[in-house]
C-alpha cells in the first residue's frame, strides 16, 4: 500500500463532525438571513463529490460577511502540530497548483504502478475535489501520514518546513542553473563549473546583516558575482556567476528567524525590509508569499486564492494561521483564510511575526 491520499469516503460520524463545525461557526438561521452565495464556501451533507460544487441536493452554506468586511474562506484547521504541513499546502495549492496544475507533482523515483501519483500530487487533487471540512482535513492528514512514515518526520518533533520543499527537487519551476567562471591573471588558468540549486536558497544572518536587513539586496547577492582568494598568489579573484536557467520562482529561507528561535541575540539586524517588487538584470521579482516562524509555529501570508474556493481568482493578500480563532458571522471559527495585507517593514525584536521564507514570482524581461 502506498502512502497517498485515499478516496475520501465519509464515515458515519462525519455528519456529526460537520454539524459541530457549523454550530461553532454560525446558526442555520444566520446562514439563511445573511445568504451571500458569491462569497460562500459550500458544504455537502452527504458525501465528498468529485468536484468542489458537488451535485448534492442538500447543501449548507457558510457565508462570509458582506462588504466592506474582509473576505474569509474556511480552510485547513490545525491538528496535532500540523502547522508546517498546513502552511506548506496553503502555498502549494493556492499558488503553485493554481498556476501549474499537475506539472508540479513530484515524480516517483523508482518502480511505480501505472498512473500512480506522488503523495503530494494526490493531496493537491483531493484538496481540489473537497467541498467540505471532513474531506479537506483528510487530504491533509494523509500527507502528514506520508511524511511521518516515509520521511520519519513525526508531528510536533521539530521537523522544519523547508524539508517539505524537497518534494519540489529538480522541478523546472524552482530550479536555478548557473555556470561559474573564474580567472586568475597570475595563474593564467580559468576555472569553470556548472551548478544547480535546491528549491530553496539560504540567506544567512551574516548576509542579511551586511545589507542592513534589506531582503531584496540579499537576494541579489545570492545571484551576483563574488570574490574568492587565490591561495597561491594571495589575491582576490572574481567568480562570474552566469545564470543559464531562470525558473518561475525564487524561494529563500531567512536564517535569522531560526537563530532568534534558538534564543540567539541578533545585533546585526534591527529592521527587516521586504520589497513587493524589484528588478535584477533581465528579471523582475514579485512577492507572492511570506511564511513566518516563531515559537515553533508557522503561519503564512499568500497573494491570491484558488478560484475553487472563490468564484474568481482573487489576487489580494490573505493570511492563514490555523491555530488561532478567526471570526465568521461574529462566531469564532478555526482555520480561516482571511483577507489581510502583510507588513513589509519589521522591527526584528518587537515584531510578533518573524518572516522566515519568502516566495517571489520571477518574470523575464
Amino acid at each position: 500500500m502506498r502512502y497517498g491520499v485515499q478516496n475520501c469516503k465519509r464515515p458515519k460520524k462525519s455528519k456529526r463532525k460537520l454539524n459541530e463545525f457549523l454550530q461553532k461557526s454560525t446558526s442555520t438561521q444566520e446562514i439563511r438571513k445573511n445568504d451571500i452565495s458569491i462569497e460562500s464556501f459550500e458544504y455537502s451533507k452527504k458525501k465528498c463529490p468529485e468536484n468542489i460544487l458537488g451535485n448534492s441536493s442538500q447543501k449548507i452554506k457558510i457565508n462570509l460577511p458582506p462588504r466592506p468586511h474582509y473576505i474569509q474562506i474556511p480552510w485547513i484547521q490545525w491538528k496535532k502540530h500540523s502547522c508546517r504541513i498546513d502552511t506548506f499546502l496553503t502555498l502549494a495549492y493556492h499558488l503553485f497548483y493554481y498556476e501549474f496544475g499537475d506539472l508540479i507533482f513530484p515524480p516517483i523515483i523508482g518502480p511505480k504502478l501505472p498512473n500512480e501519483l506522488h503523495p503530494l500530487g494526490n493531496t493537491l487533487i483531493k484538496i481540489d475535489n473537497a467541498n467540505n471540512v471532513v474531506c479537506l482535513q483528510k487530504a491533509v492528514y494523509n500527507y502528514v501520514l506520508y511524511r511521518s512514515l516515509s520521511k520519519n518526520e513525526k508531528p510536533g518533533k521539530g521537523a522544519a518546513i523547508f524539508s517539505l520543499f524537497s518534494d519540489f527537487q529538480n522541478l523546472p519551476q524552482f530550479t536555478w542553473k548557473f555556470n561559474f567562471q573564474s580567472f586568475c591573471s597570475d595563474c593564467k588558468t580559468m576555472s569553470q563549473r556548472n551548478f544547480t540549486t535546491e528549491p530553496l536558497f539560504t540567506i544567512t544572518t551574516f548576509l542579511l546583516g551586511s545589507v542592513s536587513g534589506i531582503c531584496s539586496l540579499a537576494i541579489k547577492e545570492t545571484l551576483s558575482n563574488y570574490l574568492i582568494n587565490c591561495q597561491e598568489h594571495n589575491k582576490d579573484v572574481i567568480v562570474e556567476k552566469i545564470i543559464t536557467t531562470i525558473p518561475d520562482y525564487y524561494c529563500c529561507v531567512l536564517e535569522y528567524a531560526e537563530d532568534i528561535s534558538r534564543g540567539l541575540n541578533i545585533d546585526t539586524i534591527t529592521e527587516l525590509k521586504i520589497e513587493e517588487k524589484f528588478d535584477f538584470e533581465n528579471m523582475s521579482f514579485e512577492l507572492k508569499g511570506i511564511i513566518y516562524f516563531r515559537a515553533m509555529h508557522y503561519t503564512i501570508h499568500i497573494k491570491g486564492i484558488h478560484p475553487k474556493f472563490f468564484p474568481t481568482r482573487n489576487t489580494d493578500w490573505f493570511y492563514h494561521d490555523r491555530i488561532k480563532d478567526g471570526f465568521l458571522n461574529e462566531k469564532t471559527v478555526l482555520g480561516l483564510l482571511f483577507e489581510n495585507k502583510p507588513e513589509f517593514n519589521f522591527d526584528v525584536k518587537s515584531s510578533q511575526l518573524k518572516p522566515y521564507l519568502l516566495i517571489y514570482k520571477v518574470y523575464k524581461k
